[in-house]
């Protein structure tokens, strides 16, 4: 599995996710985050991003880990995202075949 790989599963997830949406999330490229297990994804609307109005932001956009085999783990938004990642692999979810 490659970054690219993995960014264009976690695009068509978002294509999934908002479709008929009249917002249009895109991947935060710059904010993504690669370690051993994998990729964390984060995104935003296309809309907030070009005009700031705080209305077309994206409520509850959990960040994506898409792990080193291609699975795909969505991150709660109710504690920060490192906290959650740390969760998430203490359980085994990034280590399981």
């Amino acid at each position: 599995m490659t970054r690219t790989e993995a960014h264009a599963i976690v695009k068509r997830e978002l294509e999934q996710s908002f479709r008929g949406s009249p917002l249009e999330p895109v991947i935060l490229d710059d904010a993504t985050e690669e370690g051993d297990f994998g990729w964390v994804f984060y995104y935003e609307s296309r809309q907030y991003l070009e005009t700031k109005n705080r209305s077309h932001r994206l409520a509850g956009n959990e960040p994506f880990v898409v792990d080193r085999r291609g699975r795909v783990h969505r991150l709660p938004t109710n504690e920060p995202p490192q906290d959650a990642l740390q969760r998430l692999r203490d359980s085994g979810a990034l280590n399981q075949p």
